[in-house]
């Protein structure tokens, strides 16, 4: 290191890189004096003067650290040093998870030092790597990463890429399936791009996980059941294939309820997901495992499908921010289907902004048309995000706060939620929806029936588990289908069958409608009155497995969520912290009117932002801590 022309360490944890550096304490400081040195941390920000002249500077993880004595006086003696912190630089944080080593994300560092301290780099260096953790503020930077030279050592056998993932999974179990290859290729799209000089696509390099009921091809689309095992995708998703357009990597297929039935991703056929907070607890469902990848920092975003809460409930329940945008907004080709007129799609981000940007990508190229729901709102949802709430009027519904269920620890921080967005000087405003309580009926008649004849087609005939054996083609489809389907799917589809029957349709799936309705006037009426609503977004945090085994207990989980879908209007969820008594993760949600969802993304953003760190600005919530310093998390 004395005799380097400069020196990079990327490591989040930069007091440890200071003054460990080569091994022991102060083992390189003697003999190098008179160089310069830049700091980069999300901590702080300063110049070796500052440092200096200065040795109480700094705060979060420095302030007050046994090592900050090295540090200041490292400052004085180290020429050119870049401590350069991935907690903010995400270009080279994708080199850390898809690598095998970091000297790839050389340039990387350069154009971030040149971009921030405006000072000239070396093209060539010698570079000293150090540890690597922390999880990328801001994803829009993934794109100034050499994508495929990065991946190309990571898909090898012990590859960092299988590494990473597998460090996790053991863990979390969030994949159903990686797809390397896939990854590889998209990354070989990106590099084309950019060696032809072409301006690269907004997420250039992010990886993603996608939700298992969405098509990709080279991927099985299983749903999470023995029904769809070995069913291969013919074509891609719409939702899948501009998140690629954009620049995406598939990482793979991410474990669900199977079929999207349930509220905690125990229904899958194959492997529960953990709750990366406490593997003992579930991730919410049924995009559990798009949530929990997110939460483990195996990717920067993900994919969902939310019917009755299942994007904001398992982001709830995991800390990450989970985004349902208003019923047409984004494209359903590809989706299998659960409910057609309450299924949309949605991401999953760390970040308020990250899941903006994945709003642009997913809605940017306008109406789908292979979708007749699908709307053209192709909108820029990141133009106001950081815009002033003062002024604005916040919904507040007295009856959701006081609901049975709801636990005290939700509820005080769904209260301080409210009592944030006043202090920005929004204004707070009871209001009604008389016929609420209707709203989880409904859905249960609704759901089921349509559920019913959406997963008609799986007839063990055209595709999917076929019974061996049977005599004639009545045996062949009963049996197929007792076989292939888990008891929640059969749970929902003899609902559905019985509510669509001969004397009760009327009695019940006609009343569910009519109860759909006057729902939907009652958010007509609230938006009259206020901007936003603020709500739970689930009345408890994460809950240990095999805890709830009713299912009509079960299904109170989206007691906060389900009315969105029956309307089809927006929600968000939006970490706050940990709860005072559970220690897990607790959100609130944001609830907005129809296709007002770059609104709705500005108040989610100012809820963030009265929650975030005050030292660093970082959210109130990161990677969960069993899942965090695994080796370069996303």
């Amino acid at each position: 290191a004395a005799e380097a022309d400069l020196v990079v360490c990327l490591g989040a944890v930069t007091h440890h890189v200071m003054a460990g550096f080569g091994g022991g304490r102060k083992s390189i400081l003697p003999g190098i004096s008179g160089r310069e040195t830049i700091f980069h941390n999300h901590a702080f920000s300063l110049d070796a003067a500052q440092l200096r002249s200065n040795p109480a500077t700094g705060n979060g993880v420095l302030k007050g650290n046994p090592l900050h004595e090295d540090m200041c006086e490292a400052a004085g003696l180290v020429k050119n040093l870049f401590i350069v912190n991935l907690v903010m630089n995400a270009q080279m944080q994708l080199a850390a998870i898809l690598s095998g080593h970091y000297l790839t994300s050389w340039e990387a560092a350069c154009r971030m030092v040149d971009r921030i301290y405006q000072v000239d780099v070396p093209e060539k260096a010698d570079v000293i790597v150090a540890s690597c953790g922390g999880f990328p503020k801001d994803i829009s930077l993934y794109q100034g990463t050499k994508t495929i030279d990065n991946i190309e050592s990571g898909l090898k056998p012990g590859g960092t890429l299988i590494l990473i993932i597998e460090a996790r999974e053991g863990g979390v179990q969030a994949f159903l399936q990686v797809a390397p290859e896939l990854a590889l290729e998209a990354a070989a799209r990106v590099d084309a791009d950019r060696a032809a000089g072409k301006p690269l696509p907004p997420l250039a390099g992010v990886p993603l996980a996608i939700k298992d009921n969405m098509n990709l091809v080279g991927t099985r689309t299983t749903c999470a059941s023995r029904m769809l095992e070995n069913y291969q995708s013919v074509y891609t998703a719409t939702c899948v294939q501009r998140m690629l357009d954009a620049g995406c990597l598939p990482m793979g297929k991410a474990n669900m309820d199977e079929f999207a039935f349930g509220s905690s991703t125990e229904s899958s056929a194959f492997h529960r997901t953990n709750n990366p907070w406490d593997t003992e607890r579930v991730p919410g469902g049924s995009s559990g495992g798009s949530a929990a990848a997110v939460a483990a920092g195996e990717v920067a975003l993900s994919l969902g499908s939310d019917t009755g809460g299942s994007i904001r409930q398992p982001a709830s329940l995991c800390g990450v921010v989970g985004f349902k945008p208003t019923y047409g907004a984004v494209s359903r080709y590809g989706v299998v289907a659960f409910g057609s007129s309450l299924d949309q799609v949605g991401p999953f981000g760390r970040t308020v902004e990250d899941v903006a940007l994945a709003m642009n990508a997913l809605t940017g190229a306008g109406h789908d048309p292979y979708d007749c729901t699908s709307q053209d709102c192709a909108v820029d949802f990141t133009e106001h995000l950081n815009d002033s709430i003062e002024g604005k009027r916040v919904g507040i519904i007295p009856a959701f706060m006081e609901a049975e269920g709801l636990t005290p620890e939700v509820k005080a921080a769904v209260q301080r939620a409210a009592q944030e967005l006043q202090n920005q000087g929004a204004e707070l405003v009871e209001v009604d929806l008389p016929h609420l309580d209707a709203a989880i009926a409904a859905y249960y008649v609704i759901g089921p029936a349509e559920a019913f004849s959406n997963l008609a087609r799986f007839d063990g005939i055209r595709y999917g588990y076929q019974e061996e054996g049977c005599a004639n083609l009545s045996d062949q489809s009963s049996l197929s289908r007792a076989h292939g389907f888990g008891a929640e799917a059969k749970r929902r589809q003899m609902l559905g069958a019985y509510l669509l029957s001969s004397g009760v349709y009327d009695k019940y799936y006609y009343a569910a409608q009519k109860a759909r309705t006057l729902i939907t006037q009652d958010y007509d009426a609230a938006y009259a009155k206020v901007d936003t609503i603020l709500m739970p977004a689930s009345p408890r945090a994460a809950f240990k497995f095999g805890e709830i085994s009713d299912p009509t207990q079960m299904y109170l989980s989206d007691l906060y969520t389900i009315s969105l879908n029956i309307c089809g209007n927006g929600g968000i969820s939006v970490p706050l912290g940990l709860g005072e008594d559970t220690q897990l993760p607790v959100s609130a949600q944001l609830v907005g009117p129809a296709f007002k969802d770059r609104q709705l993304l500005t108040f989610a953003r100012a809820l963030e932002r009265g929650f975030a760190d005050a030292a660093t600005g970082a959210p109130a919530l990161s990677v969960a801590p069993d899942f965090a310093g695994k080796g370069g998390e996303l």
